[in-house]
């Protein structure tokens, strides 16, 4: 991940007990450092933005291709589309 934000709802709605292991976290951008293995998806080394349940604090988070990630090209720096950098 190059950045995150921080949504109202992640924090306000945030287990006050989380499991063990649980990287909260919705949105995120960054740079895809491995491909899908069935070729769906961007490619390595595309900038993309994620959007997911949980794991947009990790340093990497692992996204299903048919949920996104978005590729946002030259049109968008990763610190522009999300509100903290990492």
């Amino acid at each position: 991940m190059s950045a995150v934000s921080l949504n109202f709802g992640e924090i306000a709605y945030r287990s006050p007990d989380p499991r063990p292991g649980h990287v909260p976290g919705w949105d995120a951008a960054g740079v895809v450092v491995q491909a899908a293995a069935d070729g769906s998806g961007p490619a390595v080394g595309d900038r993309v933005v994620t959007f997911g349940w949980s794991g947009a604090w990790a340093e990497l988070r692992a996204v299903d291709t048919r949920r996104g990630p978005r590729d946002y090209g030259s049109w968008a720096r990763p610190r522009s589309c999300s509100a903290l950098p990492t």
